[in-house]
């Protein structure tokens, strides 16, 4: 419904003020050195890792937020105010952290924010792997939400630094398109392994993936290296 009133509203505007007038032709930017010298292969290689990448991640992310009140609920054995609180602590992080990092006065660099906010994912994972109590584990959830919090902008944002500005328009809708695949389909097989075990595998699935988004991040630096 949001979406069709939405929708009205911007047909009724475009109609009061007509369609906006065409941007003049931009001449198009240069492509890096490093990446003009690139084969196609290595190319592909290095759009296919990205996709993994945002594919992996957005499954994790995604993957946390929508189980977490399943497996507080189910296994941590709160109460349905304590599992409304903890599902808000995961998702309060993750966009308290993201605004923070977009209002800083000195912004943190793309490659910092990826490093340290997957390398924490990691070990706020095994933390709720580890289920040292359900309040350590729910801390966990919300350390998590926060760590992963702007990975996924600083990704997009090193698009153009690794392809140069000609290439990112067209690959960052790669991206953004495994990003969803990702939410949706790793959220559906963590379900799937809840289903055939319990909701204890919540854990291992989302330090696995962690984990893969480490893995993948790093070959996705060395294919394409990030200039400072």
């Amino acid at each position: 419904m949001l979406d069709l009133v939405i929708a009205a509203l911007w047909l009724r505007r475009r109609r009061r003020d007509g369609a906006p007038p065409a941007p003049a032709e931009q001449p198009r930017p240069p492509e890096p050195p490093e990446t003009a010298r690139w084969t196609r292969r290595r190319y592909r290689w290095v759009v296919a890792t990205g996709m993994v990448v945002f594919f992996v991640y957005t499954g994790l992310e995604v993957g946390a937020g929508q189980w977490e009140a399943s497996f507080c609920r189910g296994h941590l054995n709160l109460s349905p105010t304590e599992t409304g609180l903890a599902t808000f602590g995961y998702w309060g992080a993750l966009t308290a952290v993201r605004i923070s990092l977009a209002v800083l006065p000195r912004p943190v660099p793309p490659r910092s924010v990826v490093t340290w906010g997957s390398a924490l994912a990691v070990l706020a994972a095994a933390v709720i792997w580890w289920q040292p109590g359900p309040a350590v584990t729910v801390l966990g959830f919300a350390v998590l939400g926060g760590a992963l919090a702007g990975v996924f902008p600083a990704l997009i944002s090193l698009t153009p630094v690794r392809l140069g500005e000609r290439r990112a328009q067209h690959v960052i809708s790669w991206q953004v398109g495994a990003a969803a695949a990702g939410g949706a389909g790793v959220s559906a097989l963590i379900g799937l392994l809840i289903g055939t075990t319990s909701l204890a595998v919540l854990g291992p699935a989302l330090t696995v993936l962690a984990v893969v988004v480490v893995a993948v991040e790093l070959l996705l630096t060395r294919l394409a290296p990030v200039s400072r």
